[in-house]
């Protein structure tokens, strides 16, 4: 068992399909009625009765209608009223919730596609040619996501240095109690398992050790001994078997549960994973087998069980030697990890970085066309069984292009995630089919024969062992530089950034933000249908104009456009007039967009194709106070992440100019000057919305079908939690960074501070809130945002890298609203989100300036992207972009103020190209 024994019910329970599992559980019931069935006898003579009894009905019947009938002359009348009302009553739970469902349903997109996406690398292979050129190509990939990326790592000549401290036989049985270095002072504690009679070469076993730890009285006597009987029996049938310690579970005991429950955040940054550091054990290990004199190299296979079947399946998919596998309960698709919440059963040694966004089933075929039995129970609340049979599936169709199908089996025994002794049986049969080549009954059951005491190898520990600290070894970590001329740091500025773009933002869209769709209210009650549909999308060919009587369109069906259709739906007669005031309704997901305009009872529907790139930028409430035009947008990212942009204006309307005319004004900004772009982190969203709740008072509220936050800020609860900074905190910590000041952009405190700050910027002040921050703030305990948080990282993503995209997407969605002839943004960041904007503008250049306070100067404290520090830490990232924008810094860290005072003086960049705030 990996991990925490420790489930949540409806998480991931046994099962034989996921049909219908929720990442999340919802507050509330739904409410259930009853239906009375009408009818009951009673005695045909009792006319009295009867009579009463229909009255009473009667009565009863009138008291009814006429309550109905008052409710709907109510709603009626004030319908619009009503629910105008009661949209701002928005409780705390609810944002909570509408929040989890969203990201469950990113999950879910996300998952689709990888599953995608890996089906067709699969379905592209149709021989064995192909499926070699395929298989360096994925064997490449699954090193880089394991860490080994040092080509060291692979020479088979590099000394062992073993040593046996032991030995002991019991029952023909021979144990032979030895340490090795996988590295020099990289310590793998093992138990060789031999008959003690031994004629010629025999078939060699690896046996990789799951989660079963074995410690008395304080000592740790490794996971080997907890799986001794599988060497035992191994050793009886004709094998030489070895069974090696785990990182964690040896009797050197180093760290697994790094991200799991450490708060080693860092590891993700530096690409660091212990599955790396137990696949090459494995096949060290399988080094030292084949050196041995009574081992047939020729026949080597491997097993393990739980952690032990995962490290099964690193070391077959990477070595060519093993020529049978038998991985036991330790694999399940890539959507029971993340959708159905497996992961939060397993540390991190059971998974890659997912730099390449595989689904699992390119693991197995890694395997091919090598012997292979897939074993699990039916019951395994970790790896649920549909999991482990679809990973079967698509792995026997690989074998049967290949034309090996007699290699590949699926063994499902009853039971739960246990050691069974049905497992065992059906592990050493494959392995005597394919490694001694007989096919016998097994008589013999798999039994222990030592106690831990006789197994332990070490006496006293190694003073010189680095396995409790090979996470900060293991990996290189990239070495700083400081600039040598400036032609040369932006030619490698520019090469670092598409590295940066494959390696730790490969979890981002396809297309970089390449444009907006801005999705606008209507705000001329009167205006046709006709002539407001074209402006919402502009890339629509003008709608043509209808004659009286007035129609949205013709009544026939369909028309083409430039972009995509506009659709007719007659569902309730004809359309209304001109006069009635449309309903707007926009989707969109990563295909198309889909915006449903409708008048009186017919809805019109106009699909158009997303192009790639594309963001959607979308009004959905407007308030004037305080001298200031409130206008709040959604901005939608990705499919089912929309996010809230605040833009506060100065009201043109006061000064008596035309609502139209105003508005266009302040749309299309003003040559001076740019908007000013603020993303916030969950302190500033906290204030923020504390703020506009003061300015929005009174203010008449959206109606129902408003986003929850949108209602929030018309009224209702605080949040649950109050102000934290939950998804800026340190990578090393876990905790929020300490406030550093007001900030060198003075953020406002007061009413009148936001009024001077909203009306100085020419476009004004736009606020943004990436992804899990405000109204997408998942809540939940530290453990819940720990195993979110190890969700994005088996998509091939992290949080803070989703949100350095949703900032692109926001700087985008800016410069369209500010308007053609207004500056580029000034974007304005603190802590943790001031790196985040950085990245941001070095991989989409889009910001006029960038204001920046307290950064992290070391991606070690976050913000943590995928294997970043690989190739570059903050104070680089500093450098490369002041290459090609201003940058007004606050920071009171000595090592990044050093690096860039001297970069700046190399690359000879103009006076106020980097200026210092206090």
């Amino acid at each position: 068992m990996n991990g925490s024994a420790t489930r949540i019910p409806g998480r991931c329970a046994a099962r034989s399909a996921n049909t219908g599992a929720r990442l999340f559980t919802e507050t509330g019931t739904p409410a259930h009625g009853r239906r009375v069935a009408p009818g009951s006898t009673s005695r045909t003579g009792d006319h009295r009765l009867c009579l009463c009894g229909s009255l009473r009905a009667l009565a009863v019947f009138g008291i009814v209608s006429m309550a109905w009938l008052g409710l709907l002359e109510s709603a009626a009348r004030g319908g619009e009223k009503d629910d105008r009302a009661g949209s701002t009553q928005v409780s705390p739970q609810a944002l909570v919730d509408h929040a989890r469902r969203e990201l469950e349903r990113y999950f879910r997109n996300q998952v689709a596609e990888i599953e995608r996406t890996t089906r067709e690398r699969l379905s592209a292979v149709r021989s064995a040619e192909d499926w070699r050129a395929v298989r360096a190509r994925l064997r490449t990939e699954l090193k880089d996501m394991l860490g080994l990326v040092d080509e060291r790592l692979f020479d088979r000549k590099r000394p062992l240095r073993a040593v046996m401290t032991g030995r002991v036989t019991r029952d023909g049985v021979v144990v032979e109690k030895l340490h090795f270095q996988s590295l020099p002072h990289l310590y793998v504690t093992a138990n060789l398992y031999r008959p003690e009679k031994v004629n010629g070469r025999l078939p060699g076993v690896l046996y990789v050790c799951g989660h079963g730890r074995v410690k008395i009285d304080g000592v740790s006597y490794g996971n080997k001994v907890h799986y001794q009987h599988h060497g035992a029996w191994l050793a009886r049938h004709g094998y030489v078997c070895l069974a090696i310690d785990t990182i964690q579970l040896g009797e050197i005991e180093g760290i697994h549960h790094g991200t799991y429950r450490h708060g080693m955040w860092w590891w993700n940054a530096r690409g660091y994973t212990p599955a790396g550091v137990e696949a090459f054990h494995a096949m060290r290990a399988i080094d030292y087998l084949c050196s041995r004199p009574e081992v047939d190299p020729d026949r080597i296979g491997v097993t393990g069980r739980s952690g032990g079947g995962a490290y099964s399946w690193w070391v077959t998919a990477l070595d060519d030697r093993v020529k049978v596998a038998v991985p036991v309960a330790g694999i399940t698709s890539l959507r029971n990890h993340v959708v159905d919440g497996c992961i939060e059963g397993h540390c991190d040694c059971m998974y890659p970085v997912n730099t390449y966004r595989w689904d699992f089933p390119l693991v197995s075929a890694l395997a091919a066309p090598r012997p292979l039995l897939i074993s699990n129970t039916d019951k395994d609340r970790i790896f649920p069984l549909d999991g482990v049979v679809a990973i079967y599936n698509e792995t026997r169709r690989l074998y049967e292009r290949l034309g090996m199908l007699k290699h590949i089996g699926l063994n499902i025994e009853e039971g739960p995630h246990r050691d069974t002794q049905q497992l065992r049986v059906s592990a050493f049969h494959w392995m005597n089919r394919f490694l001694r080549d007989v096919d016998e009954l097994i008589r013999q059951p798999a039994e222990p024969l030592f106690t831990p005491q006789e197994l332990k190898v070490f006496a006293k520990l190694p003073a010189d062992e680095i396995n409790t600290r090979i996470q900060e070894q293991f990996v290189p970590a990239h070495s700083m530089k400081l600039p040598e001329d400036r032609d040369t740091w932006e030619d490698a500025g520019r090469k670092l950034r598409q590295t940066l773009r494959d390696h730790s933002f490969g979890g981002w869209p396809a297309e970089e933000p390449t444009g907006v769709v801005h999705l606008t209210q209507n705000r001329q009650p009167r205006q046709p249908v006709r002539r407001i549909l074209p402006r919402i999308l502009p890339r629509l060919r003008q709608i043509p104009q209808p004659k009286a009587p007035p129609r949205l369109l013709q009544r026939t069906s369909t028309q083409r456009t430039l972009a995509g259709t506009v659709e007719e739906h007659p569902e309730t007669g004809p359309a209304g007039s001109d006069d009635q005031k449309p309903r707007i309704e926009v989707q969109a997901d990563g295909g198309r967009i889909q915006v449903r305009v409708q008048v009186g009872g017919r809805p019109v529907i106009a699909n158009v194709p997303r192009k790639p790139g594309t963001v959607i930028l979308r009004d959905v409430a407007e308030a004037g106070a305080e001298g200031l035009r409130i206008r709040l947008l959604q901005v939608q990212t990705q499919a089912a992440v929309s996010l809230p942009l605040v833009w506060l204006q100065r009201d043109t309307d006061e000064a008596g100019k035309q609502e139209g005319r105003g508005r266009r004004k302040v749309a299309r900004g003003a040559p001076a000057g740019g908007l000013r772009l603020v993303v916030l982190d969950e302190a500033r969203w906290d204030a923020a919305r504390r703020a506009l709740r003061t300015l929005l008072a009174g203010k008449p509220g959206p109606d129902a079908s408003a986003p929850l936050w949108v209602r929030d800020l018309f009224g209702g609860a605080d949040r649950v939690g109050g102000s934290s900074n939950r998804n800026g905190g340190s990578a090393r910590t876990g905790g929020p960074p300490k406030p550093e000041g007001r900030g060198a952009e003075g953020w406002p405190k007061t009413v009148e501070q936001w009024k001077r700050w909203a009306t100085d910027a020419p476009s004004g002040v736009a606020l943004f809130a990436p992804r899990g921050i405000g109204p997408t703030d998942w809540g939940g305990d530290e453990r819940f945002r720990t195993h979110i948080r190890r969700r994005f990282v088996l998509l091939g993503q992290t949080l803070h890298g989703m949100q350095v995209w949703d900032i692109a997407c926001a700087m985008e969605a800016a410069r369209r609203l500010a308007g053609r002839d207004a500056a580029p943004p000034v974007v304005v960041a603190r802590g943790p989100m001031a790196v985040n904007t950085l990245y941001a503008q070095w991989m989409h250049p889009v910001a006029s300036r960038l204001e920046l306070d307290g950064p992290t100067a070391t991606h070690a404290d976050g913000p943590i992207y995928l294997n970043v520090l690989r190739h570059v830490d903050v104070p680089e990232a500093f450098a490369h972009v002041l290459t090609n924008v201003p940058i007004v810094l606050r920071s009171r860290d000595e090592r990044l103020r050093e690096y860039l005072t001297k970069a700046v003086g190399r690359l000879q960049l103009p006076a106020d190209r980097l200026r210092w705030s206090e």
